[in-house]
């Protein structure tokens, strides 16, 4: 977009944009903001938006864009740091759309030049009448501030934050001062406006002789104005201190956390591009960092975002927490930042898998090969996931099991990209099968990655695994991949080293998926390998919570600690429920260690679901026990249980060799 100066204090910028249908004219006021003035200029975009000279009422403007083929008329304001802008826009359809060849864009740049420079006075001020509407409409939306408890957190830490610098400016305006505004203020504070704003003129969708047309019309309403242009406040940024902390205290179940920071120093345009960058990935989207770890992960926030404004150099996260939890999450978003920062540690452990097992695999970047995969004249398997839960993921790639694991941060999935990358590596010509396990950020990652194989051409078919089922009635309903995902991996690979196609191995493995059902058991909290941060509530008690998330997230039951029996006829009954096992099925059935749990504990645990299994005349014909899907020292369990077939028994007795797991 081309920018010139085509008069004092005043540029335009155009674009023709030729592949739209649509154009639209802005005129923008930029000044700087004034504690003085500031209600006045909030009501002023409120006031002129109701109509203009030519048009002085919002029925006869109404008739008029509706005309012009539902042209659109806005006016508003934002802050930009310690300057205000308030913006005059009509957007419509081009000209060549007209139906009997109307002048359109002509008729716009009349309505914006209009509503900009001559609006609908009564008596040389401003229509008393739709003054004191606007007012109220101005007062309601603040008094609504306090009910908008996001809104009204996010702008108490900004007054906070910023002090008395111009920052701090309300430019929402201020509540007390709304009855006492008059029409007489509300001119004058626009025709000062007029006088000493810099003036944006910006034109997209018109030709040059349109835009030209503009341009001359907007310079001939500055004649008849005194224009003295004041230079806009430059970018500041608050001081670096100690942090502080400020609590409001209301009745009500959710609390809100903002955090604010600062660079201490003025941005520089040639830092906005990394920063901009940086907040996409730190809480910028759906699949930032501060959504896929704080929010889905941990369940520490309802959500949790943030925002970086240049004319500060400030930083602002946004979330809703659970007062309990607002200290935990804290924690978690500045965890966050500092893994931003300074990098996880997930290269150190890749490293050191692939020293460990040259045998077995290779490491190259995130993405961890099957050395039998040189090789390979079939179906290949492919998964991803974030590290810290070792021995999965990337345990279990090997002969007869995964070929490809793409490797996340701790507790974060990959994005898709890699995910992509590690399917085109596998691809042997037969088609690829990803599994993916029942996450946000890990199907986020997995639409990415197949809409990229999609677009590439390969051959690739998805299962989801979401065997977790509800324990708590009351609870959620999560459906959260577990540990059973792990025995899936083998037969999956059996099947597609047995030439099975693609499509009959992706329909065996979503069979298997459908049959497979799995609880949590925890004991005690996890804590996060990188700042020790607790991954729950559970502390120092004798409860256990049944029906728990992967990284000990609620969402079970919290009953006195029992048995093994007693335990195992808790978590087993609700399971051959869920399967409707039956006297005479057969099961696979896998005790997996949460971290803390003992290999004694985990083989009574195993005994005892065997004696119960059989109790009921179903007979156990495959087994997994042991550490398998982990979080760190997490006490407790996952007990998967998983309704076998013939086929399931075949494919799972064949051979396989991985770090993790190995059959002869």
């Amino acid at each position: 977009m081309e920018r010139t100066l085509i008069a004092p204090g005043v540029h335009l910028s155009c674009d023709p944009a030729e592949k739209f249908n649509r154009c639209r004219i802005s005129i923008h006021f930029a000044f700087p903001a004034q504690r003085a003035t500031a209600t006045a200029h909030a009501l002023l975009p409120l006031v002129l938006e109701r109509g203009y000279a030519d048009c002085p009422d919002m029925t006869l403007l109404t008739k008029k864009l509706a005309k012009l083929y539902g042209a659109d008329l806005t006016v508003d304001a934002r802050p930009m740091g310690c300057n205000h802008n308030l913006c005059v826009s009509v957007t419509g359809i081009k000209d060549r759309f007209a139906l009997e060849g109307e002048p359109l864009t002509r008729e716009y740049a009349s309505i914006a030049l209009g509503a900009a420079f001559h609006p609908a006075f009564v008596g040389g001020v401003f229509d008393p009448q739709a003054v004191e509407i606007e007012k109220q409409m101005l007062k309601k939306a603040l008094e609504d501030e306090l009910n908008d408890k996001r809104i009204y957190c996010l702008r108490q830490a900004n007054r906070e934050f910023f002090g008395d610098s111009p920052a701090a400016v309300r430019q929402e305006g201020y509540l007390e001062e709304v009855d006492g505004l008059t029409p007489e203020q509300l001119t004058a504070a626009y025709r000062e406006m007029l006088r000493t704003a810099s003036i944006e003129l910006i034109v997209l969708g018109c030709d040059d002789a349109q835009t030209a047309a503009i341009r001359d019309a907007l310079l001939a309403e500055l004649t008849a104005i005194d224009r003295a242009p004041q230079p806009l406040v430059e970018n500041m940024a608050m001081p670096r201190q100690a942090p502080a902390h400020k609590t409001e205290t209301f009745d009500m179940v959710q609390a809100k956390l903002c955090m604010l920071f600062t660079l201490g120093q003025p941005m520089q345009p040639q830092q906005l591009a990394a920063v901009r960058l940086a907040m996409a990935l730190y809480g910028g989207s759906v699949t930032s960092r501060l959504f896929l770890n704080v929010r889905e992960r941990d369940h520490l926030c309802y959500y949790c975002s943030a925002s970086f404004q240049s004319f500060t150099g400030s930083m602002a996260v946004n979330s809703g927490v659970e007062h309990a939890d607002a200290a935990r999450a804290e924690q978690a978003i500045l965890k966050e930042l500092a893994d931003l920062c300074d990098g996880p540690i997930t290269d150190e452990e890749l490293v050191g898998l692939g020293l460990a097992y040259p045998d077995i695999l290779d490491v190259e970047g995130h993405l961890v090969i099957s050395k039998d995969l040189a090789d390979a004249d079939r179906v290949t398997i492919v998964t991803y996931g974030g590290s810290g839960h070792e021995p999965a993921q990337a345990g279990f790639v090997g002969k007869g099991m995964l070929d490809v694991q793409a490797v996340g941060d701790i507790f974060a999935a990959p994005n898709g990209k890699l995910v992509f990358d590690a399917m085109k590596l596998a691809d042997k010509g037969h088609g690829v099968l990803l599994l993916t396990l029942n996450y946000a950020g890990d199907q986020l990652a997995g639409k990415q990655a197949m809409k990229l194989a999609q677009k590439a051409g390969l051959n690739v078919r998805q299962v989801v695994t979401g065997e977790e089922i509800q324990y708590d009635p009351n609870g959620e309903d999560n459906k959260r991949g577990l540990a059973g995902a792990v025995a899936l991996y083998h037969i999956a690979a059996a099947a597609a080293r047995e030439g099975k196609s693609l499509d009959e191995v992706a329909d065996l493995a979503q069979r298997y998926a459908d049959n497979m059902a799995s609880i949590t058991v925890k004991s005690t909290d996890a804590t996060h390998p990188q700042n020790g941060m607790s991954f729950g509530d559970l502390g120092e008690t004798d409860l256990m919570e049944i029906g728990a998330g992967q990284h000990g997230e609620g969402g079970g039951i919290r009953v006195p600690m029992s048995s093994s029996k007693e335990t195992v006829a808790l978590v087993a009954e609700a399971l051959c429920k869920n399967l409707e096992l039956k006297a005479g099925d057969k099961a696979f059935v896998m005790i997996n260690g949460c971290g803390a749990t003992t290999m004694m504990e985990m083989l009574v645990l195993f005994k005892d679901t065997v004696e119960f299994l059989k109790a009921k005349d179903i007979e156990v014909v495959g087994s997994m026990v042991g550490e398998i899907l982990t979080v760190q020292e997490a006490g407790g369990f996952q007990m998967n249980i998983a309704k076998w077939d013939e086929e399931f028994t075949r494919l799972w007795n064949t051979p396989c060799h991985t770090p993790a797991f190995s059959k002869e």
